[in-house]
Order: structure tokens, then sequence, then C-alpha cells
């Protein structure tokens, strides 16, 4: 099983050199206030941002997505994870819960930290 790591921010932009076939991560929709925070809950109804990662291998590989939700002054104020099974160069949206979801009203930003 390959594994790779790419830093994604809420915009989705990243940063750093990466293989062309490591993962990607961009943040769909985040977790917060407003609209975003009602979408985000989805049917489970506790708040996440949805993550879209795409796998750039040529083999289906499982990854681990890491997140931190910030707030306006950019500290962290909780973080989350998920395990995405991706087919080799497809994407899969998926829901990254917040491990703290009392927080979801104060945040602002959610970045990938981190997919592996």
């Amino acid at each position: 099983m390959r594994r790779g790591l790419r830093d994604s921010a809420s915009s989705g932009s990243s940063g750093g050199t990466a293989s062309s076939y490591e993962p990607q991560a961009t943040v769909v929709s985040r977790a917060g206030k407003g609209k975003d925070a009602e979408k985000a809950k989805g049917k489970s109804g506790r708040p996440a941002a949805t993550v879209k990662v795409r796998n750039r291998s040529g083999a289906t590989d499982t990854y681990l997505a890491d997140m931190n939700f910030q707030d306006r002054d950019g500290l962290t104020l909780t973080s989350g994870r998920v395990d995405v099974r991706v087919p080799a160069g497809k994407s899969r949206t998926v829901r990254v819960p917040l491990d703290d979801p009392l927080v979801v009203g104060t945040v602002v930003r959610c970045e990938v930290v981190s997919v592996l």
C-alpha cells in the first residue's frame, strides 16, 4: 500500500513539493457558523468538514486525513481525522468530524494537515 503526504489549506491550495502520485486533499465545506455549519452536520448531526481526497496513484489505497479546526486568530481549537479508501485515479468526498464538537461555533477555518 503506497502512502504519501500532502498539505492543503481550506482554500484548496497546497505547499511544498510532492510527487505527482501523492494524494491530494481539498476542503469542500468547513465546519463553523451559519449555513456551512448546518450542512456540515449531515445525517449524523455531528459537526464536520467535508473534504475531497484524490488518489493520484495507479492503485486503490486507504488514506488517513488529519485536519485542524481554527478560530479567527488562527489558533487550533480541535482536530479531526478520518480514513478513506479511494480507487486508483479517483476522488472520494468524506466528512471529517470535529474531535470536540462544542467548539463548532467558533471555527472559522478548516485546514487539512496531512493525508497519509
